[in-house]
């Protein structure tokens, strides 16, 4: 796992937001995992936890689906579900960290345990 998701504590598990062009053939599966989601004109925003997230970390993360294979650690969903999951302090903390290690680029894949 990589450093940011470690000290994250899968923000992006309870909170994100998927535009519509980002929707995958598994969504039936995606949306089963979750208790809940908003459906706006351009996305769908979900603000209720996945049922796989455990201590913070994925408990289905080699057979998960692919709208979270293809989330960019860093990303702007990363950012936004930052900012809405956790206080200011820890938004510095995470966004600097983010920054240090220049995890804007990184994707992560079913084939990477980052």
């Amino acid at each position: 796992m990589n450093p940011v998701c470690e000290s994250c504590g899968g923000a992006c598990c309870k909170y994100f937001i998927i535009p519509y062009k980002m929707l995958f053939s598994d969504n039936k599966k995606w949306a089963e995992n979750h208790n809940g989601v908003v459906a706006t004109k351009t996305s769908i925003e979900v603000e209720i936890p996945c049922k796989f997230l455990v201590d913070g970390k994925c408990a289905c993360y080699e057979t998960r689906p692919e709208c979270c294979r293809i989330h960019q650690v860093g990303g702007v969903m990363c950012r936004d579900a930052i900012k809405k999951m956790h206080s200011a302090e820890k938004q510095k903390e995470l966004l600097r960290l983010i920054s240090d290690t220049n995890m804007t680029e990184i994707h992560v894949d079913s084939t990477n345990d980052d």
